[in-house]
């Protein structure tokens, strides 16, 4: 499962990039969310291909906003499998079980992939600072 989740999302970065477009996936084992930042008419490309894939069952859209800034400017597609070291982001947002699309808002799935982001970002600072501490 983590190794198809890494395709989809490598081959979502080269194709984003390329399309000016950025936001976050994450996978809970049960359910797929996906937050597109970009360029109106290319999100509404892209979301357009979404739809016709027969991978994708049900296509639910939580809603579309104009934003001033990105909130994953850095991430062509950021994203992840749901692990244990995530947990207590997913409970700390009220998601004991799976992602009901059904209970989702769209500012709930953002409070939560920022959060999933920024605990990311922590996990590369600690990673390098271990890195130079082993340097010295």
């Amino acid at each position: 499962m983590l190794q198809g989740l890494r395709e989809i999302l490598a081959a979502a970065r080269g194709h984003n990039e390329a399309a000016g477009i950025t936001g976050y996936l994450a996978f809970d084992k049960v359910s797929f969310v996906q937050i597109l930042e970009g360029p109106r008419a290319a999100v509404a490309e892209l979301m357009a291909t979404i739809r016709n894939d027969p991978r994708h069952e049900t296509v639910v859209v939580l809603g579309q906003r104009t934003i001033a800034t990105r909130d994953f400017d850095n991430w062509a597609m950021g994203g992840g499998l749901r692990t244990v070291d995530q947990q207590e982001v997913y409970l700390r947002h009220g998601f004991s079980q799976g992602m009901d699309p059904a209970r989702l808002t769209l500012s709930r799935l953002v409070a939560l992939a920022r959060d999933l982001v920024d605990l990311e970002a922590g996990r590369r600072r600690s990673d390098a600072e271990t890195e130079q501490e082993a340097e010295i």
